[in-house]
C-alpha cells in the first residue's frame, strides 16, 4: 500500500486499484509491503500514476525517515 496526499486529499493505493493520474502535494508518504514492512518519509510535490500493474511517483524529492 502507498499512502500520500494528492491535490484532492489523502490517497491509499493498494494492489488492483483503478488506474488514474493525479498531482501529489508535499506531505507524508508511507509504503507498507505485503510483509507489513513500513517505510515512512516526506515527499515534495509531484505526479502519481497508477496503472493496472504498476504505481509510479515522480517527485523532486523524497526523504525517508530513519
Amino acid at each position: 500500500m502507498l499512502i500520500l496526499r494528492g491535490t484532492e486529499g489523502d490517497l491509499a493505493i493498494m494492489a488492483g486499484h483503478v488506474p488514474f493520474v493525479t498531482a501529489v502535494v508535499k506531505g507524508n508518504c508511507v509504503v507498507i509491503t505485503d510483509t507489513d514492512e513500513r517505510k515512512e518519509g516526506v515527499i515534495e510535490e509531484g505526479l502519481l500514476t497508477v496503472d493496472a500493474d504498476r504505481t509510479t511517483v515522480l517527485t523532486s524529492a523524497l526523504t525517508w525517515n530513519k
